[in-house]
């Protein structure tokens, strides 16, 4: 497989993953897939994962990239509230910026 072919797959694979209508039986289909291990996807596949409410790839993975990138502990009982999650990123994300600037 070409490196256009892997980018494009990566593309399509993004679309599946941000879809909110994904089914329980798609969302196996792409934890089989192991779509975090794509060079292109590897870094976000927390981030992709939060905006996804199915589980779309191994928890374990997911809490640890999720930590990583929130660069501090998450607990369980977090994950309910993704939304939050989501918020502190942001946040983090514009305070770097504004250190940067």
């Amino acid at each position: 497989m070409t490196t256009e072919e892997l980018r494009e797959q990566a593309r399509v694979l993004q679309v599946m993953l941000e879809d909110p209508g994904l089914t329980q039986e798609g969302a196996v289909r792409l934890a089989n897939l192991k779509w975090w291990e794509l060079d292109g996807l590897r870094d976000r596949a927390a981030l992709v994962q939060l905006r996804q409410p199915k589980l779309v790839m191994l928890f374990d993975l997911f809490h640890r990239g999720t930590e990583k990138l929130l660069g501090r502990s998450v607990w369980t009982h977090e994950f309910a509230r993704p939304d939050l999650l989501l918020e502190d990123h942001r946040t983090a994300r514009q305070e770097a910026e504004k250190g940067t600037e």
